[in-house]
């Protein structure tokens, strides 16, 4: 939440909205996966990047079989 913070602020001050929301997955040994959503319109609010961020990770969570140590 504190890095989608930061991104939305740093949006917000450029006067800049994003659509696609990217979240890079990287694991102990270095292997990395990028999974991508878009939302229906730019936007520069947290909540709204939140979500997407959030909903993009649990179903590549649930899809990949991932719990939580």
């Amino acid at each position: 939440l504190a890095q989608v913070e930061d991104v939305a602020r740093r949006l917000r001050r450029k006067g800049l909205k994003g659509r696609t929301v990217t979240l890079k997955i990287r694991f102990g040994d270095f292997h990395t996966i990028t999974r991508a959503a878009s939302l229906d319109a730019p936007t520069d609010q947290t909540e709204a990047i939140w979500r997407v961020a959030s909903a993009t990770f649990d179903a590549w969570r649930t899809r990949e079989g991932f719990r939580p140590v």
